[in-house]
């Protein structure tokens, strides 16, 4: 979907603004190009920024770095380019004052601290996920790779029978671990997509017994320990 096709849905949605954050459900930096939201909307091709999209224009939120970038890259009669840190708290502040009610964003997308915060700006914040809008679906196969022992310092099974120990302490049946680079050391894995990062962006389920199930899209392994 294109910028202008989303302000024509702002109203379906029953919002006055959506934010599209750079970073996706890792919050990470580091995404591959068939995820750059911003790019895909407004041209934008660094590597941090937020888009406010209103029904009659977009603001595009980038810091000192990028601001010659974004004013050489997007179309200054559609995006208004403003010099002011992008994080999501802000930009929902910016809308506040420009007379927002109900503002749209990706869930998946902004920490639970980024939300609590907007949460004492606007009332109505509206979960709409940002792949439904943009229709990005990057369909890129990634290879999880063993990192070796001598480099990993620990087994797998070392760590997670730690957590599995806390579990049963606590009384508790599972533990969800959601960031990508906690995953990667638990399980001992890497991942070579990224330009920057070798990490596994994935979520890992833990059991009590010290088993893990290992969620992401499009992952492929030759280990055998986890389930996908």
């Amino acid at each position: 979907m294109t910028l202008s096709a989303i302000q024509k849905k702002l109203k379906e949605l029953g919002v006055d603004a959506y934010i599209v954050t750079y970073g996706n459900r890792f919050i990470g930096q580091d995404i591959l190009q068939c995820e750059h939201k911003l790019k895909h909307l407004c041209g934008f091709s660094g590597s941090a920024g937020m888009l406010a999209i209103t029904e009659k224009q977009a603001f595009l939120f980038v810091d000192g770095r990028y601001e010659l970038q974004a004013r050489q890259e997007v179309d200054l009669d559609k995006v208004t380019v403003i010099n002011e840190e992008p994080s999501f708290v802000n930009v929902c502040r910016f809308l506040q004052k420009s007379g927002a009610e109900a503002v749209g964003y990706d869930g998946m997308a902004v920490s639970v601290a980024e939300k609590k915060a907007a949460e004492e700006l606007f009332e109505n914040l509206n979960l709409i996920d940002a792949g439904d809008l943009t229709g990005l679906d990057c369909k890129k196969t990634v290879k999880v790779l063993e990192r070796p022992l001598k480099y990993a310092g620990k087994s797998s099974e070392e760590k997670l029978e730690a957590i599995a120990k806390l579990l049963n302490e606590r009384g508790a049946g599972y533990y969800l671990l959601t960031a990508a680079d906690s995953v990667s050391w638990l399980l001992n894995i890497y991942a070579e997509d990224l330009a920057r990062s070798p990490v596994v962006r994935a979520y890992a389920l833990i059991d009590k017994n010290g088993k893990a199930i290992l969620i992401g899209n499009n992952l492929q392994t030759d280990l055998p320990v986890w389930t996908f």
